[in-house]
């Protein structure tokens, strides 16, 4: 688990970063997720020593919830457009 984690420090934002890149990039093919990964691995492990501890999710379903009523409400701006 300790090696994991010394390669992953933060491995949410890791998936993040990949995910954005690709949005970013806006291709999903397998060098933009292979270079997004390799962004993501890298820039956690850079800043760590600037992250006092690991970051939790106390509330999950509220995190997704709000996640939720951002995607409805852009989808409503867009339509009444």
């Amino acid at each position: 688990m300790k090696l994991m984690h010394r390669l992953l420090p933060h491995s949410v934002l890791t998936l993040l970063l990949t995910l954005t890149w690709v949005l970013i990039v806006n291709s999903f093919t397998l060098n933009s997720l292979v270079f997004g990964f390799l962004l993501g691995l890298l820039i956690p492990f850079l800043t760590q020593p600037f992250w006092p501890q690991q970051l939790r999710m106390k509330h999950p379903v509220k995190i997704a919830a709000y996640i939720l009523i951002v995607i409805w409400d852009i989808v409503v701006a867009n339509i009444t457009v």
